[in-house]
């Protein structure tokens, strides 16, 4: 006895092709695609049915053709959400609209270069609101075209590093860190950090910072990393619950401003700082937005960013709560 279980007689995948095809163009399926589709509940049990026109297709070959079906119809349903999901973007303005650098000097132009911000129709700015800060680094050839090296700079370090001109007094213009409050800290004044180089190359950087009418001095040893430019914490056995403690120098011209970033582990919680240094007391505003991009990519907000205020002449400032209020 052989047992029946319902089967469908499939077209050639061909033709199923090319039906699908048509749909996802936007034509609808016509009646013989439909009627190819296996029915709700229907077997690929391996049978043999008598139907009028001879035996049914054996059952395995029914699997065979149905999952190939099956992958057909999803692939034209992905072609189908691809066309839907296509956004709708502004047109590009012609070329010759688009401003150009007049006596453009390509010499001058080479070298590293922050991204500071993006525009363009293919960016949303809620979908890319995480977006990081990245370097494009432009190498000019004979020729005069440009080798163009994008590096995603989740904290970049600055290239060929000068310990020696890097040293010296340094004025806290700006502070970031996701142990830092805006409001909290709104009347941290400004404090100086004087970096001396030693033999080793390591420095010994002294704070300098005001209690009411007093001075206050203490002083951390920062010795070299693995990378030019990067400092771990020395004798860190003698800060009770600091586990590790590095900074590096992000960016600086050694005359005029520096960034560093700082990243502390406390007590298995982790700690970034970011720092802007300033060999002055004055903050151009350039230098201002270049540090809020920065401390932005880094996922801090508005809120972690803070600015001290300027003192007098006589005085040098607050440190930033001991690194204990704010941990860092």
């Amino acid at each position: 006895m052989i047992l029946s279980t319902s089967c469908w007689q499939l077209p050639h995948p061909s033709r199923i092709w090319e039906r699908i095809s048509r749909s996802t163009l936007g034509e609808p399926l016509d009646t013989e695609t439909i009627n190819s589709i296996p029915p709700e509940g229907s077997s690929l049990i391996p049978s043999f049915r008598e139907t009028e026109s001879g035996a049914c297709i054996l059952g395995s070959e029914v699997m065979a053709l149905g999952i190939l079906w099956l992958g057909l119809a999803l692939l034209g349903a992905l072609q189908t959400h691809a066309q839907d999901s296509t956004p709708n973007l502004i047109p590009a303005p012609p070329l010759l609209s688009v401003p150009v650098e007049p006596d453009f000097q390509n010499e001058k132009f080479q070298g590293k270069w922050y991204f500071l911000g993006l525009a363009g129709n293919g960016f949303n700015k809620e979908k890319h609101r995480r977006m990081k800060m990245y370097i494009a680094n432009y190498e000019l050839n004979e020729d005069n075209s440009y080798n163009v090296t994008s590096t995603v700079a989740w904290v970049p370090l600055q290239s060929d590093f000068q310990n020696e001109k890097f040293q010296g007094k340094w004025y806290v213009l700006g502070l970031a860190g996701n142990g830092f409050n805006k409001e909290k800290h709104s009347q941290l004044k400004m404090y100086s950090a004087t970096y001396v180089l030693n033999e080793d190359n390591s420095y010994n950087v002294t704070s300098t910072v005001v209690w009411d009418q007093s001075c206050d001095h203490w002083t951390k040893i920062f010795i070299p990393n693995l990378h030019l430019g990067q400092f771990n914490l020395s004798n860190i056995e003698r800060y009770t619950g600091t586990q590790n403690y590095t900074t590096r120098v992000v960016t600086t011209n050694y005359n005029q401003f520096a960034i560093l970033y700082f990243k502390k582990v406390f007590n298995n919680q982790e700690y970034i700082k970011v720092t802007l240094y300033g060999r002055n007391k004055d903050l151009p505003s350039v230098l201002k937005e270049i540090f809020i991009s920065f401390a932005k990519s880094l996922g801090l907000t508005e809120d972690h960013i803070i600015f001290p205020i300027p003192i007098g002449s006589h005085q040098l400032g607050r440190e930033e709560g001991h690194l204990g209020t704010s941990q860092v």
